[in-house]
Order: structure tokens, then C-alpha cells, then sequence
């Protein structure tokens, strides 16, 4: 993905949760979260996601789920030390 699609990709990522929060709509956001696939998807649009949902994590059932995943990638990919800055306050 180039930058523009990554940035557009959170804008709409960031919106959809926005509303989804708003109007209580976490169940929704769950199956938005079991969809996208940590292990495939590109790492910036992954943790938006984990930015995204941060203000209400405990409603979102399948985040912690989606949380293991991404980390376990990023430590498989990169090093546990860089998938601890990545996603240092995000769990």
C-alpha cells in the first residue's frame, strides 16, 4: 500500500469506530476486528485499528484477540523489543 492508501485506510478505520462508539455499536466493531487479519494486514492500518478502539478496549471482544495476534507478528517479523515500542499502551 502506498502512504496515501494507508492514510486513507485510517480515515476511514478512525471514522467508522468514531461512529460505531458513538452509537454503541460495539458488537459491530467486534466483527470488524474478526475480519481484518493482523497477521496479513499492512502493520500502520493494524495498529490504527488498536488506536482506534483504545478509549473503549473492554467493549471490544475480539481486541485483545487481535491485540496477541499483531504483537505476536511484529515479534516474528521484527524483534520483541520493536513490537514492545510499537505497541507500548495499546494493550
Amino acid at each position: 500500500m502506498t502512504d496515501t492508501e494507508i492514510d486513507s485506510a485510517l480515515d476511514v478505520i478512525f471514522s467508522t469506530f468514531d461512529y460505531l462508539m458513538s452509537e454503541g455499536k460495539f458488537s459491530t466493531g467486534d466483527v470488524l476486528l474478526s475480519i481484518e487479519d493482523p497477521n496479513t494486514c499492512d502493520v500502520a492500518i493494524a495498529i490504527g485499528y488498536l488506536t482506534a478502539t483504545l478509549a473503549a478496549k473492554d467493549k471490544f471482544l475480539n481486541r485483545k484477540a487481535f491485540a496477541m495476534k499483531l504483537y505476536a507478528r511484529l515479534v516474528r517479523e521484527r524483534s520483541q523489543d520493536k513490537a514492545d515500542r510499537l505497541m507500548a499502551g495499546l494493550f
